[in-house]
């Protein structure tokens, strides 16, 4: 296979091949997350694990759950997370 430089793949314009719409669903305590990446049938698109948009409203919360072999980045757009 030849070596490809990556600033070149960069360059090169691609196209959206498929769609998806996030479905709701209810997570944890008066959490609802939209998840892109990370369902069944989405489950090609290494190396992302999951991409989820979460809605909460007061008390809300997660029981303890690991977060292991993968790096969780969050992106607050307003107010305050405690994890």
């Amino acid at each position: 296979m030849p070596e490809t430089n990556m600033c070149n793949v960069l360059k090169e314009p691609r196209s959206v091949v498929r769609k998806f719409q996030a479905r709701p669903q209810h997570e944890g305590l008066r959490a609802i997350v939209r998840r892109s990446i990370g369902r069944f049938e989405l489950k090609y698109f290494d190396p992302f694990l999951a991409l989820d948009e979460f809605s909460v409203s007061a008390p809300a919360g997660f029981p303890d759950h690991p977060h292991r072999g993968f790096e969780t980045v969050t992106y607050m757009l307003q107010g305050a997370v405690t994890h």
